[in-house]
């Protein structure tokens, strides 16, 4: 863990700074985006995800990024954010050293952390979107396989048994008119037993390949109180990129950790991605 600065440290840092115009200009937009007022929702219990120390570090990581950056949060940034957010906690946490790595994007102590984003234009409200659950290059050698279903099923158990916890964070725009004022940040944990559902898929349930090498298959769950089986989310083996994209999995099955409401300086127009 990173030993934390104090105040006269910092100001000897200051003092220290051979100052440029573009340095003081940078700084001067830190300091001015950290005085904002993030709003910060979570009624999370979790020790890391319901800790006030967490939500104020990832509070002023995003105040900081979007001094900076107009874009929304995208994952790499996500995982240094979360490993330090956790460090801050008292955790041990590391980022995986390999990037291709098909496991763990974030070890903390002992429990491994597969981490997602997702920001698109069109994202839902109600429905989440992996586009990439895992790399798939494996689906041009099984596309012709009479139980290539099932096979590819059995690969992405295999993958999910790799890591303890999926955590998403979700990013949308908040306008006031055609003006955004705001970035939402969520984050939402999906249930580990909810995506390990594709491993009782039978064969008869996936689609014909299209002819860019695709198939898919819903997948259902039973609900407890009622009996009745109804879809939980589509799993797609993309022949076209070679991934595994998960899509239609309903927020309202997963877990809210939190929320963070940044204010932006306003922008006109409306051609965010």
């Amino acid at each position: 863990m990173t030993r934390a600065t104090t105040i006269p440290e910092l100001a000897a840092k200051l003092a220290a700074l051979h100052f440029t115009q573009a340095k003081v200009q940078m700084l001067s937009d830190i300091a001015d985006a950290l005085v904002k007022p993030v709003v910060v929702q979570s009624q999370s219990q979790d020790p890391i995800f319901g800790n006030a120390r967490f939500h104020d570090y990832f509070s002023n990581v995003l105040l900081v990024h979007h001094a900076t950056n107009d874009d929304k949060f995208k994952k790499k940034a996500f995982e240094f954010a979360f490993r330090g957010a956790c460090l801050g906690l008292g955790y041990d946490a590391r980022i995986t050293a390999n990037p291709m790595n098909p496991g763990a994007d974030v070890t903390v102590g002992t429990r491994r952390f597969s981490l997602k984003t997702e920001a698109g234009k069109n994202i839902s409200r109600q429905n989440m979107t992996i586009s990439k659950l895992m790399e798939a290059r494996w689906i041009r050698n099984i596309v012709n396989d009479p139980a290539r279903g099932t096979e590819g099923a059995r690969k992405v158990v295999h993958h999910l048994n790799q890591y303890d916890r999926i955590i998403v964070l979700r990013a949308f725009d908040v306008r006031t008119g055609h003006m955004r004022t705001a970035a939402r940040y969520e984050l939402w944990e999906i249930p580990k037993e909810l995506l390990l559902l594709v491993g009782g898929l039978r064969e008869n349930e996936f689609s014909i390949p299209t002819p860019n090498n695709s198939f898919a298959a819903p997948v259902t769950i039973v609900d407890s109180a009622t009996g009745l089986r109804s879809r939980a989310f589509n799993f797609r083996m993309d022949g076209s990129v070679e991934k595994v994209t998960i899509g239609g999995l309903a927020v309202s099955r997963c877990i809210h950790q939190a929320t963070w409401t940044v204010p932006l300086e306003p922008e006109d127009g409306d051609d965010e991605d």
